[in-house]
């Protein structure tokens, strides 16, 4: 993952498939090593990055994500 995002030199990069979907990942893996902070900012980067390359199915995946990561934290509370 830190590979593709070095690999993020210009915006135009941001929105190459594997770039864009990279994020769904990186939040998934921040969750669960607990950095819920980070993971939310994955989550916004890429719903950016969709919106930007107009993918729908990937930014309705990345609200789902945020939507499955804020619900896990109300429960823990």
């Amino acid at each position: 993952l830190e590979r593709i995002r070095e690999s993020i030199t210009t915006p135009n990069d941001a929105l190459l498939h594997a770039n864009r979907h990279s994020e769904l990942t990186r939040s998934e893996l921040l969750y669960r090593q607990g950095s819920v902070t980070e993971a939310l900012k994955a989550v916004e980067r890429g719903e950016r990055f969709a919106l930007e390359a107009g993918d729908h199915p990937l930014r309705a995946t990345l609200l789902l994500q945020r939507a499955e990561i804020l619900i896990r934290l109300v429960l823990l509370c």
